[in-house]
């Protein structure tokens, strides 16, 4: 069984008074966060017409279901989101929002080999080069959530108090998205016209497997449902909770969290340089 409130405030810090207001917001230094990293870079300038970099980053952050506001305004709207902020803050310390265990990071910048001759041809063959970029991450985490509400409780969710949705037991940020992969490419030419002007043609393609990187999801597990029970001839309702068997851990929305993540794009370009 896990609490509910019901009643309005913290009335063991606030006395009576606390039961005139549905929520107040205590701004306090209490909790604290921690990061932890390993990188490693392999990365080469040495070849003549090939550079590469590949470098690969492990990490783990963990804090008490941090929010990141600049105000203190946005923060009374965020900062309530606890599920017992009074005895037991501890189940709300877990992986990051942010926490992002593995990610692997590299480029190559290709120049194709130019042919050494006076004929026309030099102008259609030489200057080539291939540049790629790719990356790859674990996915962003998320907390299991529960839906429904207890009538005994004062507010909103299912703990009574329109805080987080959190189940104790399973924690803050226990699941995670699928991974994220990006590879971008860019083809380019350089036509030279004499001096210093050249005219540079691109052809720019990102995300060129059209990979889906998942960027919503059903994060609802469970649900708090009514029971019915007969006890000595005598009908009694209670509340339990039960797998929730709609939308839990089906995507909802894909390549949608800015330029780095989105479908498959092909960009022609000319720049005139002189």
């Amino acid at each position: 069984m896990f609490g509910q409130f019901t009643g309005y405030g913290n009335t063991a810090l606030f006395g009576s008074v606390a039961n005139n207001f549905q929520g107040i917001t205590e701004m306090i230094s209490n909790v604290n966060s921690n990061y932890n990293a390993m990188v490693v870079e392999v990365l080469n300038r040495s070849l003549k017409s090939l550079q590469f970099d590949v470098n690969y980053t492990w990490s783990h952050s963990l804090d008490f279901s941090q929010n990141a506001n600049t105000t203190t305004v946005a923060t009374s709207s965020a900062g309530n989101n606890w599920y017992d902020p009074y005895k037991n803050p501890r189940i709300n310390y877990g992986d990051s929002s942010w926490n992002t265990p593995d990610r692997l990071v590299a480029y190559a910048l290709y120049n194709l080999p130019n042919l050494h001759t006076n004929s026309f041809a030099k102008y259609l063959i030489n200057d080539w080069n291939v540049d790629d970029s790719f990356q790859m991450q674990s996915g962003l985490p998320y907390t299991v959530g529960v839906s429904g509400f207890f009538s005994a409780g004062i507010l909103s969710d299912w703990n009574g108090a329109s805080g987080s949705t959190l189940i104790p037991g399973i924690g803050p940020n226990t699941g995670r998205y699928p991974r994220h992969v990006v590879d971008d490419a860019r083809l380019q030419k350089k036509v030279p016209l004499g001096g210093s002007r050249n005219l540079q043609l691109m052809c720019n393609i990102f995300n060129i497997a059209n990979h889906q990187n998942i960027d919503g999801l059903g994060t609802t597990a469970l649900q708090v449902v009514n029971i019915r029970r007969r006890q000595l001839c005598n009908l009694s309702g209670t509340r339990n909770l039960e797998p929730s068997n709609n939308t839990y851990q089906i995507p909802t929305s894909s390549n949608n969290s800015g330029s780095c993540n989105t479908p498959r794009q092909i960009e022609i370009a000319a720049r005139f340089n002189f």
